[in-house]
């Protein structure tokens, strides 16, 4: 499990043409579907889509519980070569949004490659 603080939250390097696309509850089918979330998903959080160019490359959502910890419930890259490039800018940017939206910590866990998430500024929980 990695975590990441407000003090910690850095912006990793972006792939060229890379575009990001906030995702709420209200966001509509399409999007949701895109994000393979449901509004009820996102009704404590919200999700992030992904596109090089105009081709889909990811996304995820977070959900934030009451005790202040946001929790990235799905994050998924369209091409798994793409995970340590993409995986970290996706988990900043839902990190960003979260405490935006009043989270404390953000929580991740994930199996592959966790090196990749220290340029976002996640470490090993402790």
């Amino acid at each position: 499990m990695l975590t990441c603080t407000p003090d910690t939250l850095r912006a990793p390097p972006a792939p060229e043409a890379l575009t990001l696309q906030r995702v709420d509850a209200f966001s509509g089918p399409d999007a949701l579907g895109e994000l393979a979330a449901t509004a009820a998903d996102l009704r404590d959080g919200l999700g992030v889509l992904a596109r090089i160019g105009t081709a889909p490359a990811g996304g995820g959502f977070f959900t934030i519980d009451p005790e202040g910890d946001a929790r990235i419930a799905s994050l998924g890259i369209s091409d798994p070569g793409d995970e340590a490039a993409l995986g970290p800018v996706l988990a900043a940017e839902l990190a960003r949004l979260a405490f935006r939206a009043g989270a404390t910590r953000v929580v991740l866990a994930t199996g592959a490659a966790p090196e990749a998430y220290g340029a976002a500024g996640f470490s090993a929980a402790g």
